[in-house]
């Protein structure tokens, strides 16, 4: 292996660069064959994985954060490469933001939640939200739980001000999103850009 530490295992600069794939084939063929029979590396590769997750989670939320935000002047240089310039993009050619359930898109309980982005934000603009099932059926009653916000869902939609949405999305433990049907299971969610759901 080209990088290792003295125990024959790979360091944590080898480790992350396989979760980012950013290794040639065969030194990412050396490092999957040895996670494949070390403990330790699977039980570190499962943490490395989970923390850049959350990692790609919270560039997320803060790129919503900053479509929403009163100044947007920096976004005019955007080259369309960082992950919240790319969430911006998205969201403006789209005119929405997505958010989708931590499930199988084949479970009975699976969300999608579209936000559609008002054509000029202000604190008295009203953002509107559905929230679809499979096939993009309408779920006609529920909770939706919107970066601390509490919405009633019917008919498959839910709103909230600006200026709401604004106060809660200010404190970044309020960055969440999840929906709880009629039937009481709630389910939480992450961003999801645009060019994701296309691919």
């Amino acid at each position: 292996m080209a990088i290792h530490e003295n125990n024959g295992c790979p360091n944590r600069e080898l480790m992350n660069a396989f979760v980012e794939r950013t290794l040639p084939p065969e030194t990412a063929g050396d490092v999957a064959m040895h996670v494949s029979h070390c403990e330790r590396c699977r039980t570190g590769m499962r943490e490395l994985v989970l923390v850049k997750a959350q990692e790609k989670v919270r560039e997320r939320w803060t790129s919503i954060r900053e479509v929403f935000a009163p100044r947007r002047e920096y976004l005019a240089a955007a080259d369309g490469q960082t992950a919240d310039q790319l969430q911006h993009d998205a969201a403006v050619r789209s005119g929405f933001i997505h958010f989708t359930a931590h499930l199988d898109e084949n479970d009975a309980d699976f969300w999608h939640v579209k936000l559609a982005l008002p054509t000029v934000i202000t604190n008295k603009s009203r953002l509107r939200l559905q929230v679809l099932g499979k096939n993009e059926q309408r779920i006609e009653r529920g909770e939706l739980v919107f970066c601390g916000a509490k919405m009633p869902v019917e008919q498959g939609r839910a709103s909230m001000l600006v200026s709401e949405f604004r106060a809660y999305i200010k404190n970044p433990e309020n960055s969440m999103i999840s929906f709880r049907r009629a039937t009481g299971r709630e389910i939480e969610g992450i961003p999801v850009l645009a060019y994701d759901m296309q691919r």
